[in-house]
């Protein structure tokens, strides 16, 4: 398995012949990475777009824009690993800076990737109003822990692949560890 940046490289010069990226590539943030590991166990890459459970839209692990701010369509043409990668990483990139941002206390990377990946799911306008904000910045953990899992509903119906994310995303938050869960919330291997 070659690792992201030759997939990414190999994309943008023999696969495009307009490049998405208009940066230099550098080692991404670890809490990047780390909330990466975790959308992408819990979206599954889809290369041809779909409407996802609430009914948006989306491709590739759970992206619901591209690189130029445009929607996803299900219209869009399908597209490529590499390309979903490169969607997944540049957004998270945008929301572990979202996160640093609104968050009034320094986190460490565990806590950065559990919030970044929630940002990415739910999206930062729920980030900004949730309580679980309020209780980030007034270092109440167990709180903001408890209010990161009531985030598991589409359309009104919790679903279980919701619970389960919230459930690593606050297992990580709270104890630094990153655990998956399956549908009836039982611990798997990360």
């Amino acid at each position: 398995m070659s690792n992201i940046f030759e997939e990414i490289f190999d994309f943008i010069q023999h696969k495009d012949p307009k490049p998405v990226i208009t940066k230099p590539l550098c080692t991404p943030d670890p809490a990047v990475l780390l909330a990466c590991k975790i959308a992408q166990h819990y979206e599954g890459l889809f290369l041809k777009p779909y409407l996802d459970p609430a009914g948006v839209p989306t491709i590739g692990w759970g992206s619901t824009y591209y690189e130029d701010g445009a929607k996803v369509t299900l219209e869009d043409p399908d597209i490529t690993e590499a390309r979903a990668k490169i969607l997944l990483y540049g957004r998270m990139e945008g929301f572990v800076n979202i996160v640093d941002q609104y968050v009034d206390i320094p986190l460490n990377t565990n806590t950065t990737a559990a919030l970044a990946d929630w940002v990415y799911n739910l999206g930062p306008v729920a980030f900004e109003r949730s309580t679980m904000l309020k209780y980030v910045n007034s270092s109440n953990s167990a709180e903001a822990g408890r209010q990161m899992i009531l985030w598991d509903h589409a359309n009104g119906e919790v679903l279980p692949g919701l619970e389960a994310r919230r459930k690593t995303e606050q297992t990580l938050y709270l104890t630094g560890n990153l655990v998956f869960y399956d549908a009836e919330l039982n611990p798997m291997n990360a």
